[in-house]
């Protein structure tokens, strides 16, 4: 994302550039629009960067509730061009963060009003902190994507304690070489020997590893090779 800024208003150009905005152009190349993030007015501006004179904004996202409540602080496109994120501060330290993914529409014009609070596609986010998060299972050998021939023990990483046994199935069939695992409470699963003799370089096969819980609920990972 660059860093940028200028004068935003509905009726004014953005003819200068300063560090105090962010703007997000559209990585996916479908049009060239971007969005800037205008602390002053408490508005997400969308404007096309193609026009290399002048940046007129086309359209406007407010904050959500009273509008001088709120002031955005970031906005990042999707890589798919789909839609735009869009992070709103409060005022007050007690407000936090709120973040909203909001659909992009090249030929949107005027104002518009992000979701307010309570919907679904908001968090909010007070004194946000870094959290690593790991899948609940990892197949570690064979690794995915890697071609295959002969026989191959499956080498699965289990983190969630709670899994109290696992399946295997190729192409959506069980596997023979493949029982269930229920002796899982170290982390590791190795009973599953796979054979791959017979297999085509031409045809992809999906092994699906799906982990049990002791309520009914299933959590699966999947392998293509």
């Amino acid at each position: 994302m660059l860093s940028c800024a200028g004068s935003l208003t509905e009726y004014g150009n953005i003819d200068t550039i300063n560090p105090q905005y962010s703007i997000t152009i559209n990585p996916s190349g479908g049009d060239t629009m971007a969005y800037v993030a205008d602390y002053d007015t408490y508005d997400i501006a969308m404007i096309d960067v193609s026009d290399a004179a002048d940046w007129i904004p086309a359209a406007f996202y407010e904050a959500p509730g009273t509008t001088s409540s709120y002031s955005p602080r970031l906005v990042e496109f999707a890589q798919n061009g789909k839609f735009f994120v869009a992070g709103y501060a409060g005022s007050s330290s007690s407000a936090g963060l709120w973040v909203y993914s909001v659909p992009h529409d090249a030929a949107a014009s005027g104002t518009y009003t992000v979701a307010g609070a309570g919907d679904t596609f908001s968090q909010n986010l007070y004194k946000p902190r870094g959290v690593a998060i790991s899948p609940i299972m990892s197949i570690l050998s064979p690794r995915p994507g890697k071609e295959l021939s002969g026989r191959h023990r499956v080498q699965l990483l289990i983190r969630d304690p709670d899994v109290e046994s696992v399946t295997y199935t190729l192409d959506g069939v069980a596997v023979s070489g493949c029982p269930e695992d229920t002796h899982v409470g170290d982390g590791v699963s190795d009973s599953c020997l796979l054979d791959t003799r017979g297999w085509t370089d031409s045809t992809e096969h999906v092994l699906r590893v799906t982990a049990q819980y002791s309520d009914g609920s299933e959590f699966f990972v999947e392998g293509r090779y």
